[in-house]
């Protein structure tokens, strides 16, 4: 095989010389080095080939479809370290576990427990207690980048509280109001996503301006 495209150099080789996206991990690759190409190789592994490639029919295989997904890692002990020294707002815990977060999901996963106002009900003060449980991807992540990954997590758990507090009111303190961003709790959802719901009108309006029928 040789490539058309890419770069200058990288014409009438093996080698596409567009490294992020392209998961060749044979020796024939020029760019092993690039980081996108340094972390897949991490991730998934030297035998993650491209389909195609000299090696790649004896080492990538296709799960079944009902078969668990399985994913595997060295443990993060630069996680775990942050983790037990990690303070945030007063009353908020951290923990690593295994644990099986339910709909057969299970591993080891980073447990934010967090205090403060129920957002239904603020008037029962400081006392409602939430389990954030954010799966821990299979990584071998260094300190800096295990540092930050933890520092997102916090990050979703803060939009997630914003979409929960974020109200308005039909008028200036008024009984009746809505929270438009209401996260979405139940089983298949990612309560961590900003979800809002578009008018017909908005479904139909073409980046023209123009309505469509």
């Amino acid at each position: 095989m040789s490539f058309g495209f890419g770069p200058e150099w990288a014409r009438g080789t093996t080698c596409c010389g567009k490294p992020v996206g392209c998961t060749n991990m044979s020796g024939q690759c020029r760019m092993l080095g690039h980081p996108w190409k340094r972390w897949h190789r991490q991730t998934y592994g030297q035998e993650a080939a491209t389909p195609g490639s000299e090696d790649s029919e004896d080492s990538v295989t296709t799960p079944a479809a009902n078969d668990p997904m399985r994913q595997e890692a060295p443990f993060p002990a630069a996680l775990a370290y942050l983790v037990d020294r990690l303070e945030y707002r007063p009353g908020w815990t951290f923990r690593l576990q295994d644990l099986d977060r339910g709909q057969g999901s299970e591993g080891l996963t980073l447990t934010i427990t967090t205090l403060g106002y129920n957002s239904y009900r603020p008037q029962d003060g400081e006392t409602y207690q939430v389990n954030h449980y954010m799966p821990v991807p299979p990584a071998a992540f260094d300190a800096r980048s295990w540092q930050r990954w933890l520092f997102d997590q916090l990050l979703l758990v803060e939009r997630h509280e914003c979409m929960e507090f974020f109200t308005v009111h039909d008028s200036p303190g008024s009984e009746h109001s809505v929270k438009p961003y209401a996260p979405s709790h139940g089983p298949g959802n990612d309560p961590y996503i900003v979800r809002e719901v578009g008018t017909e009108t908005d479904q139909r309006t073409s980046f023209r301006g123009e309505l469509n029928p």
